[in-house]
C-alpha cells in the first residue's frame, strides 16, 4: 500500500537537501509507504522548522538509513486542532501515519472505542509497549520514565497510553526586561507586589499590561492562583464534578479558592481606582489587537508596556514577525504567589483562618518565595512544613502542554516508523535540536539540554521548568469533563468580562464566578446524562 501528500515546491526542495520532509500544499507530491512516515503537524506558537529539523536528524540516523525509515513533516496550519484534526481522524482515509494536533479530546476517542471509527476497535494505536515501555533509542532509560512524571499520567488512561505531549509550555507573565533594568524593578513575588509596581510603572510613565482579543494568556495565571489555594483533595475533587460535600454537583464550580482567583485578576487588570483604564494599567489598545499585533505591541519600544501573559513560545513564535531571539530583551517570570495564600477559608466557621503556623505576614511570604527561587532549603524562623509547602505551592505553573497531543491514526501506513520517532523525540539528541531552534522543551527530563543563555527569555524559560508541577484545563479523567460541554470555562476569557468597555458585558470577578456557576448549574443535568451514556 502506498499514499501521496502534496507538498509545495519549497518542501520538494528541503527534501532534496534534508531528507524527507514536507509541507502541506498544492507544489508538488511525495510518495510515501510504509516505511516513509507522513507527520501532520499543527502550526502553532513552535512552527514546524523544529520539528522538521529532527526529522532531518532521524532520517540520517545510520540504522534508520539501514531500514529505509524516513519520516516527513506536513505543515498543516493553524486550523489543525479540535474538529481540523479529529474530522480526519473520523474519516479513516487520510494520509497521516503521525497527528501532532491540540485541543482533542484523547480520552473520548479511547473510550468510544469501536463506535468511534468503523472497522477498528479504537481509533488510535496503542503506544505503550511499542514506545512507552521501550527504552528510549541510544539511551539506557524507558521513555515513559524520561516522560515528566504529570505528562505520564495525563496520557496514561484505563491503563494504558494512546497518546504523547509534544510540549511543556511553563507559561506566566512576560516584561520587557530592559525596562525593569533601566528603572530598577525587581520581579513581582506575590500579586500585591505586582499591584505595587504596577503604580510604579504608571508614575514612572510607562504602561504595565496589554492584552489580547484572542490568544490572552491570563487564565493561566487565574489556574496557578486557584491550584495554590486548594489542596490536593480539593483539586481532584473540582475535577470529579464533587462539591465541598463531596457530592456530584455544581456547587464545585462555586469555591471560594476560584472566587478569589477571579478576584485577583480584577484587581490587577482594573487597577487601585477599579475602572477600566482609568489609572493607565492596561494600554489603550488591550483587548482589541489580535495575539501577533498585541505581541509586537509589546515588542514596539515607543508603546513603553511592560508586560504580557504569555508563554514559552512567545519569542519562538515573534521569528515570524521577523523579530529575532535577543532583538528586544523579554524575559518571562513565574505567575506571583496569590498573596491570598496566607488565609484560609474554614467551611466550619465561615471564617478565614492562617494557613501556615511561621509565615503570616506579606513581608514573609516575600521572603520565602525569594528563598525558594533562589534554590534555598530552608528560611529562618520558617518550619520545615510551611517551607514545603509554599514550596510546592511555588512550583505551580499555567501551561497548555497536555493540550498539543501527539496521536498514531490506527490505520496509519507507516505506523512502526510513526512509534520509532515519537520514541527519537525523547532522546537528548532530538531535544537539543528541538531547544536550539524555539527555546522551548520538549516534556522530557531536560538535563540532557544544553541551555542557551544568550537571551534574558531562554534563560527564564528554563528556570520555570526546573521542579515546575504544570496546571493546565485537562486535568479531568473523568467523563463529566471530556465527554460533556462542562469544559466550556476553558474557553472563556476572564479579562474580557472585567477589562471590557461595554458596560453591558462588563463583570466584575464576583460576577464572572457566578456567571460560570450559573453556566454550569445550566448544563449540569445534560451533562451527567452524557457522562454516564
Amino acid at each position: 500500500m502506498k499514499k501521496r501528500i502534496m507538498a509545495t515546491a519549497m518542501a520538494c526542495s528541503i527534501l532534496a537537501t534534508c531528507g524527507m520532509t514536507a509541507c502541506g500544499g498544492d507544489g508538488g507530491q511525495f510518495e510515501n509507504s510504509e516505511t516513509n512516515a507522513i507527520v501532520a503537524m499543527y502550526y502553532g506558537g513552535y512552527g514546524t522548522t523544529a520539528m522538521e529539523k529532527v526529522a532531518a536528524a532521524f532520517n540520517a540516523e545510520p540504522e534508520n538509513v539501514e531500514k529505509g525509515y524516513t519520516v516527513a513533516i506536513s505543515d498543516q496550519g493553524g486550523g489543525f486542532i479540535a474538529s481540523g484534526a479529529t474530522s480526519k481522524l473520523e474519516t479513516g482515509k487520510d494520509n497521516f501515519d503521525l497527528m501532532l494536533t491540540a485541543t482533542i479530546s484523547v480520552y473520548n476517542i479511547v473510550d468510544e472505542g469501536a463506535d468511534y471509527l468503523a472497522g477498528y476497535d479504537c481509533a488510535l494505536e496503542d503506544l505503550t509497549q511499542d514506545v512507552y515501555e521501550l527504552n528510549v533509542p541510544g539511551e539506557n532509560v524507558k521513555f515513559k520514565d524520561k516522560m515528566l512524571k504529570q505528562f505520564y499520567d495525563y496520557n496514561t488512561f484505563k491503563g494504558k497510553q494512546h497518546s504523547m505531549t509534544w510540549a511543556s509550555g511553563p507559561s506566566g507573565i512576560a516584561y520587557r526586561a530592559d525596562f525593569f533594568k533601566a528603572n530598577g524593578w525587581t520581579i513581582p513575588r506575590t500579586t500585591n507586589e505586582m499591584i505595587e509596581l504596577a503604580q510604579t510603572i504608571v508614575n514612572a510613565g510607562y504602561t504595565p499590561y496589554i492584552w489580547s482579543t484572542d490568544g490572552s494568556y491570563w487564565y493561566y495565571s487565574v489556574l496557578a492562583w486557584w491550584r495554590q489555594l486548594i489542596d490536593d483533595q480539593e483539586f481532584d475533587d473540582f475535577w470529579n464534578g464533587l462539591d465541598k460535600n463531596g457530592e456530584l454537583s455544581a456547587e464545585a464550580f462555586k469555591t471560594n479558592a476560584r472566587l478569589q482567583a477571579f478576584q485577583e485578576l480584577e484587581k490587577i487588570l482594573a487597577g487601585p481606582q477599579g475602572a477600566y483604564r482609568t489609572d493607565g494599567h492596561l494600554h489603550e489598545k488591550s483587548g482589541t489587537l489580535s495575539a501577533n499585533e498585541t505581541q509586537l505591541a509589546l515588542y514596539d519600544t515607543n508603546n513603553k508596556i511592560c508586560m504580557m501573559a504569555n508563554s514559552d513560545w512567545l519569542e519562538n513564535e515573534m521569528k515570524q514577525s521577523e523579530v529575532q531571539p535577543g532583538e528586544v530583551d523579554i524575559g518571562l517570570f513565574k505567575t506571583p504567589i496569590i498573596s491570598g495564600i496566607l488565609k484560609k477559608f474554614d467551611e466550619t466557621t465561615k471564617k478565614e483562618v492562617d494557613r501556615f503556623e511561621t509565615v503570616k505576614t506579606e513581608e514573609q511570604l516575600r521572603a520565602v518565595i525569594s528563598s525558594i527561587d533562589e534554590g534555598k532549603t530552608s528560611h529562618d524562623g520558617v518550619s520545615a512544613a510551611d517551607f514545603a509547602a509554599l514550596k510546592k505551592i511555588r512550583s505551580y505553573t499555567g501551561t497548555e502542554a497536555q493540550n498539543h497531543t501527539a496521536i498514531v491514526p490506527a490505520y496509519a501506513n507507516a505506523k512502526g516508523v510513526a512509534k520509532e520517532f515519537l520514541r527519537y523525540l525523547a532522546t537528548d539528541k532530538a531535544m537539543q535540536i528541538y531547544y536550539n531552534e524555539t527555546g522551548t522543551f520538549l516534556p522530557f527530563d531536560n538535563k540532557g539540554v544544553t541551555v542557551d543563555t544568550s537571551t534574558t527569555f531562554r534563560q527564564d524559560v528554563y528556570k520555570m521548568s526546573q521542579g515546575a508541577h504544570y496546571v493546565s484545563n485537562f486535568d479531568s479523567k473523568n467523563p463529566l469533563f471530556y465527554k460533556t460541554k462542562l469544559d466550556f470555562f476553558m474557553n472563556t476569557k476572564i479579562e474580557q468580562m472585567i477589562a471590557t468597555t461595554s458596560a453591558i458585558d462588563q463583570k466584575t470577578g464576583s460576577e464572572y464566578w457566578t456567571y460560570v456557576y450559573d453556566e454550569a448549574e445550566k448544563e449540569w443535568s445534560t451533562a451527567l446524562a452524557q457522562s454516564k451514556s
